[in-house]
């Protein structure tokens, strides 16, 4: 009886301490994230000029120097110049924080982030010259078809960084970033 006993209690302790790491992992992952996003800021001359939509997924590793390292982008990487700059200097300023740098230092894993973006400023669906609500909503189903091409061969592509096609990663995927004009729900 005894044994049962300390066997419950070893595996009780073992359980809890392998969810209190997992938490606490959770919880630099998402600062990940949190970081990149808040420290985004694209171009505002790009942006008023771009009608796109779609997904990247920035991949990067933070090396035992603790440098940003092996960054590449997959998804739609056709025309985001502006976006992959922006978050190559937001990805950079991970540095500021030596707490999170040395857990993915320690870690040794590829980080995956998706970044969805949603720029609609320079497209022509509102304006003037679009007189009836049949011509509108032809204009708004040729950007959502855009749209959802853009997000199928992003999806399709998730593991080609550079052109170069993965058939797996050892990593993290992060829980996808959202940026752009039009809310999300």
């Amino acid at each position: 009886m005894k044994n049962k006993i300390r066997y419950f209690l070893l595996a009780f302790l073992l359980f809890v301490n392998s969810f209190a790491f997992a938490q606490v992992n959770g919880s630099y992952y998402s600062k990940i994230s949190d970081y990149i996003h808040r420290n985004y800021h694209p171009d505002s001359n790009a942006l008023v000029k771009s009608c796109k939509g779609g997904c990247l997924f920035l991949k990067f590793h933070i090396n035992l120097r603790g440098e940003v390292s092996d960054i590449s982008f997959g998804g739609d990487t056709n025309s985001t110049a502006f976006i992959r700059k922006s978050l190559i200097f937001s990805l950079q300023l991970l540095k500021r924080d030596a707490g999170l740098i040395n857990f993915l230092k320690q870690s040794g894993k590829t980080i995956i982030q998706p970044f969805i973006f949603d720029y609609r400023d320079a497209c022509k669906i509102s304006e003037p010259e679009v007189k009836t609500g049949s011509e509108y909503f032809n204009a708004q189903m040729d950007f959502l078809g855009d749209l959802n091409q853009s997000m199928f061969t992003s999806l399709f592509n998730m593991l080609k960084f550079d052109g170069k096609q993965l058939s797996f990663v050892d990593g993290v995927i992060l829980d996808p970033i959202y940026d752009g004009n039009v809310k999300m729900n």
